[in-house]
C-alpha cells in the first residue's frame, strides 16, 4: 500500500466513524414526586416499595420512598370571582383544613393572587401558627380584580425561587385565570422542569369557572390533581412518594404506572422528567 493509499484509507475510516451512530447519552438520575391512589379513594398505606412500574425503554426505578414536600406555596385567589356564592368562605375553610393536615416539617408560603401577585408570608411559621394567620388573612382581604395564577407559578419557579423538586404549589381558587401575561404552556413547562406539582383546591366544585377543565388538565400534567377538600389534599401531600429513576439524559417522557395487580389504582405523576442531573 502506497503512502497515498494509506492516507485515503485513514480518511475513509474517519468518515465512516463520523457518519455512524451517535454515542448514547450518559445516564442521569431524576427524582419524580407522585401519589399512588387506590380505587376506593384516598392514598394507600405507606409502604417501603409501592408496586409501581416503568416502561423499560424509559429507564430504571432505583428506589421509592415516602417523601412529603419540603415546602408548599399556597396561592390565595383573591380575585372578584371569589365573591360569588360562598366561594370566599369555603376557600378560607379549605385553607385551614389544608395547613392543619400537613406534616409538621412542611414549610408553608402564602401569596395573594389577583391581577398582580404578592408574596404575603415566607416559609417560616408565624408565632400564632399557620391556621390562625390564614384566618386573619382571609378576614383582611377584599376579593376584587382578575386572576393571574400562571404569572404566580412562573414567578415562584423563577431563578432564585424557594421551591425545588418534590415541592408543591396549591391554588385555593375557583380555577380561572384571566389576567396572566404568562401562558399556561410556559407555566406548565416551568413546573415540569422544576419537578414541582400543582394542585387546585376548589372552594365550590358546583360553581367552577368556565376554564375549569383546562385548570384540571394543567394540574394533572404536573402530576397534581383537583381536590375539593383541604384535609384530603393535606393527607395526599403527606403520603407523597419520591421515585428515583435512572434515565438517559435525552429522555423526553416517562411512562409510570401502578402495577397490574392494583386494579383501578391511579398514579398521580408528571409524564415529563424534571431537569436531568448526570
Amino acid at each position: 500500500m502506497t503512502f497515498l493509499q494509506a492516507g485515503l484509507a485513514a480518511i475513509a475510516i474517519s468518515l465512516m466513524h463520523a457518519g455512524g451512530a451517535a454515542a448514547p447519552s450518559p445516564p442521569c438520575h431524576v427524582q419524580v414526586a407522585a401519589n399512588l391512589v387506590l380505587k376506593q379513594g384516598g392514598p394507600p398505606p405507606s409502604v417501603e416499595m409501592p408496586p409501581i412500574t416503568l416502561d423499560p425503554r424509559d429507564g430504571t426505578i432505583v428506589a421509592v420512598k415516602n417523601a412529603p414536600p419540603r415546602r408548599v406555596l399556597l396561592l390565595v385567589d383573591a380575585s372578584g370571582s371569589m365573591r360569588q356564592g360562598n366561594a370566599w368562605r369555603a376557600a378560607a375553610a379549605h385553607a385551614r383544613e389544608l395547613v392543619e393536615s400537613l406534616p409538621a416539617p412542611v414549610q408553608l408560603g402564602v401569596a395573594r393572587v389577583t391581577d398582580e401577585v404578592r408574596l404575603i408570608g415566607g416559609y417560616r411559621a408565624p408565632p400564632s401558627g399557620y391556621a390562625a394567620a390564614l384566618t386573619d388573612l382571609f378576614a383582611q382581604l377584599n376579593p376584587k380584580g382578575g386572576t393571574a395564577l400562571y404569572d404566580a407559578i412562573v414567578a415562584a419557579l423563577g431563578r432564585g425561587g424557594a421551591l425545588r423538586a418534590g415541592d408543591a404549589i396549591v391554588a385555593d381558587s375557583d380555577g380561572g385565570d384571566d389576567a396572566s401575561r404568562a401562558s399556561s404552556d410556559a407555566a406548565r413547562d416551568a413546573m415540569q422542569q422544576a419537578g414541582v406539582r400543582f394542585f387546585l383546591l376548589v372552594p365550590n366544585r358546583s360553581e367552577p369557572r368556565s376554564n375549569f377543565r383546562s385548570s384540571r388538565s394543567f394540574a394533572e400534567a404536573s402530576g397534581g390533581a383537583v381536590e375539593p377538600d383541604g384535609a384530603q389534599l393535606g393527607q395526599l401531600l403527606a403520603n407523597q412518594l419520591e421515585i428515583s429513576i435512572e434515565i438517559s439524559s435525552g429522555r423526553a417522557d416517562l411512562h409510570l404506572h401502578p402495577a397490574p395487580q392494583l386494579k383501578g389504582a391511579r398514579l398521580l405523576s408528571s409524564s415529563k422528567p424534571p431537569a436531568c442531573a448526570p
